[in-house]
């Protein structure tokens, strides 16, 4: 999933119909996110994905080490993986 898709006003409550659509369980989704825009600290992006997590919805962090990121920065972000 691309950072630029968590901009979306209604992104949270998309996947959250379509998973139940779906039939399946919130843990059963896993979203891999690029590393490069979640490290623009944006706080929309971090208030998303913690929508997100508190939905079950596991993360997924991908590209780690392409961009400028620290081990301190990555532990405020709520990735399972």
């Amino acid at each position: 999933m691309s950072p630029l898709q968590l901009t979306q006003v209604d992104v949270v409550e998309w996947i959250d119909a379509t998973v139940q659509k779906a039939g399946i369980a919130h843990a059963q989704l896993h979203l891999e996110l690029t590393e490069s825009r979640l490290l623009s600290q944006d706080p929309l992006l971090r208030h998303r994905l913690t929508e997100l997590k508190a939905l079950g919805v596991r993360l997924a962090m991908d590209d780690y080490g392409t961009g400028a990121s620290t081990l301190a920065h990555l532990k405020e972000m709520p990735f399972d993986l």
